[in-house]
């Protein structure tokens, strides 16, 4: 036990007693994309890894923007030396739109771990956008209606393709893009 009398984990061996090791990092925190309308969502994934010497259960990961959480989540169990990934969902709602995200994720230590420095991982922007602004220059204008229209009729997998000009995210750019970036026309960071 430690000093407060709590049950440690540990390892007897022919009389030995070893201390397991406990140990959570996160390996790797992405978006995946660099850049949303405001009010869109982003697909944030997060890897935890379990780099200690027994299996850990219930392990919790946390994902931010710019400090702001985005969500918890549980990973049931996680034996030594294997990784998960988990995936968030950030509605961009309450982002400002002109602003780059800072995305981070954290792995609550477990008791016992003494290794916090890999607990959190910090990696990846994401800018939110002005609806409309599909150049990503900072203002709806002409610029962004005429990559609207080159983009019109198109779906991914066309070569005209322009996932920019798909302004609402219906995975086709139509009159309804053209609409509302035109609703936009002239807002500006």
């Amino acid at each position: 036990s430690d000093e407060l009398g709590r049950s440690m984990p540990h390892d007897v061996n022919d009389g030995l007693f070893k201390a397991l090791i406990r140990d959570l990092a996160v390996t790797n925190v992405a978006p995946d994309r660099n850049w949303a309308y405001k009010g869109q969502v982003r697909k944030i994934n997060a890897t935890v890894e379990n780099q200690g010497e027994m299996v850990e259960t219930s392990v919790t990961v946390k994902a931010y923007y710019d400090g702001n959480l985005i969500g918890t989540l549980i990973v049931p169990s996680l034996n030594p030396n294997e990784s998960k990934t988990v995936m968030f969902t950030w509605d961009t709602s309450s982002a400002t739109a002109c602003n780059n995200y800072t995305i981070s994720a954290n792995v609550v230590p477990v008791p016992y771990e003494s290794d916090l420095g890999d607990n959190t991982l910090i990696d990846g922007k994401v800018k939110i956008r002005i609806v409309g602004e599909v150049n990503g220059d900072g203002i709806v204008n002409i610029l962004d209606l005429v990559q609207v229209i080159a983009a019109f009729r198109t779906i991914p997998g066309d070569p005209r393709w322009n996932e920019c000009a798909d302004v609402n995210g219906d995975g086709k750019v139509d009159i309804l893009d053209l609409v509302i970036t035109v609703m936009h026309f002239r807002s500006a960071c």
